[in-house]
């Protein structure tokens, strides 16, 4: 068993070196507290758990009812993923062949992809490649990962592909059409998944020397025979700029993506046929190093062609851009997760009393997932709040979206205590009073209906003290509205 500390080396490299190196076995992390389980199988993370009751499948389900279960399970291994990258301190420990009492894959690699910038902030990704900008990335052939594993948009996958060790790091970053910090993450995700590495030195690369002996020197010597053309290793030059150019699979074979599937198969056995490596065997070494290493690219281009239902998948993915039910599934991790922080956000603002951003925050993690009960409550007292006695349009469409949420909402024990905040600032005490019981009812250890009650309890007994000198009469028909 091997065991670590979550700071050195970080959870995210520790997660994709398991993936690059097809590791098996199961990995435990956690700082005390909290505590996740990952299983590997060949470098997939076949299996999670954890201890957190906000990462269970009730809590989820209870959280997106609109959700079906196999997008839930999904969706709950990713989380669980960005949970654990956002831990700081704590430890690891991993143990090998140790198989997973039920297997609900996750794709590690888009769970990732997905935390850069967010789980895992970009300070990491820049402080790792520090002091590399004069090193010289290429791409890895023969890893635990592919590239087209890598969950990268087109502009970046296709930017990747031509590193051939010929530029510096600086260069490619400033080079790849992306966001600067999306071409960061990507190299640091590629160099992690052991898709990149980073040499000392540039490749090598023909280069002019330049003679400078004296012209009654250069008339002694007889002039060197020029070099042999070559043109078996021209053309094997020629077909490995055109593959490793490629956009996609059907390119690298020199077919139409909606040719017919005979044509694509005779595509790729003519280039078999020329590469295969049986006939490069004796022939000299830079040709059949350059051969081997087109071959593979074509060979890794027809694993996927020449399969009918990942020729489809792929075809629909790359050629038409439409997105898989992972991809999917990960855009809806991604909203969840941001409009979650962003209700967190709103929280601390209203604690603080600035109910203007209270309120900012909370529309936005509205916007994300408006069928989100407690997000649309919370929105709706900031907007309340706001405009109470100034705009009774706006304060009563706040009033009604909390009434709403409780009606629509499952158990919704905050909506109750927002109802009785509201009802607090408009002098209905009594009613407040009930909202706020009801609240505790449904959540006892409820910390904002805590917290109302107690202000609520104070305000009404500073008005029993001071009821006699109104009157009792007078405080009675106040109470029920009598006049």
């Amino acid at each position: 068993m091997q065991s670590g500390t979550l700071r050195d080396p970080p959870l995210i490299e520790l997660l994709l070196s398991l993936a690059a190196q097809r590791a098996n076995g199961r990995l435990e992390c956690g700082d005390g507290r909290r505590k996740w389980t990952f299983w590997f199988e060949g470098g997939r993370l076949s299996a999670t758990k954890s201890n957190l009751k906000s990462e269970a499948l009730e809590s989820l389900e209870a959280k997106h009812p609109d959700v079906g279960p196999d997008e839930l399970a999904r969706m709950q291994g990713v989380i669980r993923v960005h949970g654990a990258l956002r831990a700081i301190d704590g430890e690891w420990s991993f143990t090998p062949n140790d198989a997973p009492p039920a297997r609900k894959p996750v794709d590690l690699l888009a769970a990732c992809w997905s935390a850069l910038g967010d789980a895992v902030p970009d300070d990491l990704a820049r402080a790792r490649l520090a002091g590399l900008d004069g090193r010289f990335p290429r791409l890895k052939a023969g890893g635990g990962v592919s590239i087209d594993e890598l969950p990268f948009p087109a502009e970046l996958r296709a930017a990747l592909l031509d590193l051939d060790g010929q530029r510096t790091l600086a260069d490619v970053l400033d080079f790849i059409p992306t966001p600067p910090e999306v071409a960061r993450r990507g190299v640091y995700l590629g160099l992690l998944a052991g898709v990149i590495s980073v040499d000392e030195q540039g490749a090598s690369t023909p280069k002019v020397i330049v003679e400078t002996a004296s012209p009654r020197a250069a008339e002694a010597k007889p002039a060197a025979p020029p070099a042999e053309a070559d043109p078996e290793l021209d053309r094997l030059r020629a077909e490995q700029r055109r593959v490793n150019g490629a956009a996609n699979h059907f390119e690298r074979l020199g077919v139409a993506w909606d040719a017919d599937p005979a044509e694509q198969r005779k595509a790729y056995m003519r280039l078999a046929q020329h590469l295969h490596p049986d006939r490069w065997t004796l022939k000299p070494p830079e040709q059949a190093e350059i051969a081997n290493a087109v071959f593979a690219k074509v060979s890794e281009a027809w694993e996927i062609i020449g399969d009918e239902a990942a020729r489809a998948e792929y075809t629909d993915r790359v050629i038409h851009g439409k997105k898989t039910e992972d991809e999917l599934a990960m855009e809806k991790v991604q909203e969840i997760m941001s409009a979650e922080n962003d209700f967190k956000l709103g929280l601390g603002e209203l604690n603080n009393g600035r109910i203007l951003q209270a309120h900012e925050a909370f529309k936005a993690a509205r916007d994300r997932l408006p069928e989100e009960m407690e997000f649309a409550a919370f929105y709706g007292y900031t907007l309340f709040k706001l405009n109470y006695g100034k705009d009774d349009m706006l304060a009563n469409e706040g009033e009604q979206l909390i009434r709403v949420s409780i009606e629509n909402g499952t158990k919704l024990s905050n909506g109750w205590a927002l109802m009785g905040m509201l009802n607090h600032d408009k002098g209905e005490l009594e009613v407040a009073k009930r909202a706020l019981l009801t609240s505790l009812k449904l959540q006892p250890t409820n910390p904002i209906a805590q917290r109302e009650l107690k202000r609520l309890q104070r305000r009404l007994e500073k008005d029993k003290e001071s009821a006699p000198a109104a009157g009792i009469g007078g405080f009675f028909s106040k109470l029920f509205g009598k006049k």
